[in-house]
């Protein structure tokens, strides 16, 4: 009789193992994570990668993911929905549609209303406009937190606008708070307060303070960034997770292919704006006279230096943004790829761009302008992949002239450490990751 009704217990109990039922007991034993990043697809530019590659490689049998980002469709910047097709599909993205203060900003301008602009920067939109990400958010945020049973926040930044949401959900949620910070905020040296500097530095290091007090764990993209920081607040919550390179992008990259072969070809590519001052770049380019030369540029420059460049300099091309799709073709067809940090500042030394570690991927020699004693400097020399030269006319036309003559004779190869650079792979970074979501 008891093994009769075991059976039967057995029976009623296998009908009601449904495979939705056996779904939600596998979902439950994953840890429910939420990014918050306003880099994201469809729009481009650097800062989309890093968040981008961390949701691709984070392993789905462990982790349910989240998305909280802006709706694109109305904001004002450069798009790229070829990246699209790195979002997994496990994953859940929520937008929240917000206005694009810039449309303000650039209206008021043309009013010639500029000081306006300069009020609302200064005393409303603090630290920067992108604070209205969060105003927007909050209603949405709830939601995802609730229904999806948030176990860990991770939050990105720049920009510094969402820092806000680190002493909200701390209080509001106790949830536990990733916070990853790419560049540095108060300490950047590129940080320019135009109008009212004590002022604005006083407020932006006490909301610095905050998001430095709200976050149970810190990572930082830089060694540089990590260290100021564990030094200005004594903390130890904190580990640097650099850039790196995703080989699912160079699939179809040919290392040996070449589509001019009659001229040395240098590729820069990204933004170039007026406060890294490359004068002394321009300088050299210009003195090096040579047809079989020219200097490719892809991605935003401001209009000043490529006035500049287009009428001083036939061997410059310029042309403009590139999707990270199309990289490929790029580099294929240069010979030299160019890194410019440019200047001298101690704190120009924890720069450490994201598209270096592309560069050390594809295999071809960098040319890199910038503090020699720098963390980017440091990492080419380890992986022995290029030139390294101070910001000055002489070194870096002397450089130029190097490259050439090795080219000329067919010694521009590098030998790279290949072991050195597979440390750079985003899945080996993004495991990095998984141990510190473990622990916090």
């Amino acid at each position: 009789m008891q093994t009769k009704n075991t059976i039967n217990t057995l029976k009623c109990f296998t009908k009601n193992i449904t495979l939705q039922n056996l779904r939600r007991l596998y979902l439950k034993n994953r840890k429910n994570l939420l990014f918050i990043s306003y880099y994201f697809p469809p729009l481009g530019g650097g800062g989309v990668q890093r968040i981008l590659k961390f949701v691709k490689y984070l392993d789905k049998e462990k982790y349910n993911i989240h998305i909280l980002t802006v709706d694109a469709r109305y904001i004002k910047y450069t798009k790229d929905p070829s990246l699209y097709k790195d979002i997994p599909n496990e994953i859940s993205v929520h937008h929240v549609s917000i206005p694009d203060m810039n449309w303000l900003f650039a209206i008021l301008g043309k009013l010639h209303l500029g000081f306006i602009s300069r009020i609302l920067k200064n005393f409303l939109f603090l630290p920067d406009e992108k604070i209205v990400f969060f105003l927007f958010s909050r209603s949405l945020l709830r939601k995802i937190i609730m229904k999806n049973q948030i176990d860990t926040v991770i939050l990105s930044l720049p920009p510094f606008g969402l820092y806000k949401f680190a002493p909200y959900i701390k209080r509001k949620y106790k949830i536990p708070i990733i916070t990853d910070i790419r560049d540095l905020w108060t300490d950047n040296f590129s940080m320019i307060y135009e109008h009212f500097p004590v002022f604005k530095f006083i407020r932006e290091t006490k909301y610095e303070k905050r998001l430095i007090e709200n976050s149970d764990f810190i990572i930082t993209a830089t060694e540089y960034i990590k260290n100021t920081l564990m030094k200005k607040y004594k903390i130890n919550n904190i580990e640097t997770i650099t850039n790196g390179y995703d080989p699912d992008d160079f699939i179809d990259y040919a290392k040996g292919r070449k589509t001019n072969k009659n001229k040395l070809c240098f590729a820069y590519i990204g933004s170039l704006y007026g406060h890294q001052n490359p004068e002394n770049l321009f300088k050299a380019i210009k003195r090096f006279k040579n047809d079989k030369f020219t200097f490719d540029l892809y991605g935003f420059v401001e209009k000043g230096i490529l006035s500049r460049l287009l009428s001083d300099i036939k061997s410059v091309r310029h042309y403009g943004y590139v999707p990270h799709s199309s990289l490929l073709r790029i580099y294929e067809k240069s010979d030299i790829l160019l890194l410019y940090i440019g200047g001298y500042d101690k704190k120009k030394r924890g720069i450490l761009t994201g598209k270096l570690f592309e560069y050390l991927y594809t295999r071809k020699p960098i040319l890199f302008i910038g503090p020699t004693d720098g963390e980017a400097a440091g990492i080419i020399r380890k992986c022995n992949a290029g030139f390294i030269v101070e910001d000055n006319v002489d070194s870096i036309y002397k450089t130029i002239i190097d490259i050439h003559k090795r080219w000329e004779n067919g010694k521009l190869k590098m030998k790279f450490n290949n072991k050195e650079i597979t440390k750079y792979n985003r899945e080996l970074l993004t495991r990095h990751l998984e141990r510190i979501i473990d622990k916090v």
